[in-house]
């Protein structure tokens, strides 16, 4: 009803049959008779010739009507470029009546400054937002370009019966200003899922909530604005950055000369990916942007890599592929560790220690150390786990971090110890080779059994009377396995991950019993053989550090405000427990 759509309305269908906007558009033209125009994948992903088919020059004869109703991606929408955009798409003259955004978050309103036209606009544009789970469009907004806003929200409900929650990361519900999950409830707009909801369908009326992934904040008007995935939350050397975050402040550090920015991170590689795509009449280096993020941002923000793009590609639905950006990055990829030290300090350093001739430089900077030439301590670290990747065990890692470090030793130097740790590797393959195929065997481990907790696993397992492994992980669980089979003996689900080390308290009386911290603040002491919870204490800090079992009680570290170190007693009974407080540090 919003749309106020006739039958004189044509509707351009630019989302592939697999992705939700194909079936609302479809039945968007059924409702209202309104005319449906399809194109091939090949066009659309053509946008200088689509611009000029959805929105023709000459538009008096009947056949080349142009488009009135646009539903895409903003990512689709920029394939354009600024140009169309201002001149074709929104342009007065245009026929487009309503533009609708959803699928990713909606472009700032300094974005839309270069492609608004500069009389009034005509257009109506809209963010809308919904998942597959309920319907993709769940919430609608309308903007107003004249009123100050930087930030779209993502809108009021569509119907009576959608309901929005905010839930912290404990599943609790949030009110008033705060920032959570959003999580999306209906009671008949919505899908039956049998691995979620069971294979029978339920067909009463009772409420379906179903979680986003998205990170949202709501301010003092209520108002709802999307934040981000938390999978986008990653852990780079043991502290946690929000890459939306990441990808806002290098957007505005480099100003408005950048277009789009995308920050990825490669796990295996455990690498930070800067994707920038900067105007087409700016003259940018690499260099220059590099200069500007070492200067404005911490060490742990600061990218591995840094790309510059014309444009960035898109996948079937018409949203960024990430897959494809980071492919391109690991093709790219040396090999060879003397290769990674030097294509790292080129691009990251920006420092060119090779002639044309690929003989090295002697210049003043080949001469430096490593820190000297603007390295740090965090880069080292990554360097060192890279090559370490690439050379498994014939590089000493402690000896390059060392040099790495060390004023003393100058990047030429570093060079020619890692051209030396790549011909000993070869020579040791190629001795391998030549050796006969009884004695080879010899140097091989034999692998035992492996299991999967589904997500990270930062905890240090613990081995228990030679029977047992106990591990927990960012799954929230902690698993007892059979040190020799692998079978998993007991499972444990937290509210939170779980990175303590586990300590066994054994004693007489109870001989299963086992303690470890959890990121919700709690102390669990459990049953390692059957997964039974005595008893939890909140500790009011995050606790990391391994407890320890002493006379007195158990000693716990944590990250609490008020007591960093506390010592309770682990005073036991199976159905009434005590528990109390021995003291504070």
């Amino acid at each position: 009803a919003q749309l106020k759509l006739t039958a004189e309305d044509l509707i351009y269908m630019c989302a592939p049959p697999t992705f939700d906007p194909f079936v609302v558009d479809f039945f968007l033209a059924l409702n209202t008779g309104a005319s449906l125009l399809i194109s091939s994948l090949d066009l659309r992903l053509n946008p200088n010739k689509l611009a000029y088919i959805l929105w023709p020059k000459s538009q008096s004869q009947s056949h080349k009507k142009g488009t009135t109703i646009l539903q895409c991606t903003p990512s689709f929408l920029k394939l354009f470029g600024d140009s169309i955009i201002k001149d074709v798409i929104l342009h007065e003259s245009s026929t487009l009546r309503c533009l609708m955004l959803g699928g990713e978050d909606f472009p700032l309103h300094r974005e839309w400054n270069n492609w608004l036209p500069t009389l009034s606009l005509r257009k109506r544009i809209f963010n809308i937002y919904g998942i597959t789970e309920l319907s993709c469009w769940c919430t609608i907004h309308e903007c107003n370009f004249n009123e100050n806003w930087d930030k779209a929200p993502l809108g009021r409900v569509l119907d009576n019966h959608t309901l929005l929650r905010i839930t912290d990361k404990y599943g609790m519900e949030l009110s008033g200003v705060c920032e959570g999950e959003l999580i999306v409830g209906s009671a008949i707009r919505r899908c039956h899922i049998p691995s979620i909801d069971g294979q029978v369908r339920d067909d009463g009326n009772k409420i379906c909530y179903r979680t986003t992934g998205d990170l949202v904040s709501c301010d003092e008007k209520g108002d709802i604005f999307f934040s981000g995935r938390i999978g986008s939350i990653v852990k780079r050397m043991g502290v946690r950055l929000s890459l939306e975050t990441l990808q806002k402040r290098i957007q505005f550090i480099l100003g408005d000369d950048c277009k789009n920015v995308k920050c990825l991170w490669q796990e295996e590689q455990q690498k930070l990916f800067c994707f920038v795509q900067i105007n087409m009449d700016i003259t940018y280096s690499r260099a220059h942007i590099r200069r500007c993020l070492m200067e404005n941002l911490s060490e742990v923000e600061r990218p591995d890599n840094i790309e510059l793009i014309s444009g960035f590609p898109l996948n079937s639905h018409g949203k960024l592929d990430f897959r494809c950006l980071l492919s391109k990055m690991c093709e790219k990829k040396p090999t060879d560790p003397e290769e990674i030290f030097t294509d790292f300090v080129t691009k990251t350093l920006g420092i060119d220690l090779f002639n044309t001739s690929n003989t090295m430089k002697k210049n003043s900077e080949s001469t430096m150390s490593f820190i000297a030439v603007g390295g740090t301590s965090f880069q080292a670290i990554t360097l060192v786990t890279e090559i370490g990747l690439s050379l498994d065990n014939a590089c000493d890692k402690n000896e390059l971090l060392q040099m790495l470090l060390s004023p003393h030793k100058s990047l030429a130097c570093i060079r020619n110890f890692l051209a030396t740790r790549s011909l000993s590797k070869y020579e040791f393959m190629t001795r391998a080779s030549c050796e006969e195929p009884k004695s080879h065997k010899k140097n091989f481990f034999k692998f035992l059994w492996r299991t999967s907790l589904n997500k990270c696993v930062d905890s240090t397992p613990i081995t228990i009377g030679n029977k047992w492994v106990c591990v927990g992980s960012h799954s929230h669980n902690l698993a007892t396995i059979d040190s020799e089979k692998g079978a998993l003996i007991a499972l444990l689900e937290l509210p939170d991950r779980i990175e303590c080390k586990v300590e066994v308290i054994t004693n007489a009386h109870y001989p299963y019993l086992a303690v470890v911290g959890c990121y919700n603040q709690h102390l669990y002491a459990f049953n390692f053989i059957n997964g039974f919870i005595y008893w939890s204490k909140n500790l009011d800090g995050l606790i990391k550090a391994k407890p320890l079992n002493c006379t007195s009680g158990i000693v716990i570290c944590t990250y609490s405000e008020e007591f960093n170190v506390v010592c309770i007693s682990s005073k036991v009974r199976i159905f009434n427990y005590h528990l109390s407080l021995v003291s504070c540090f």
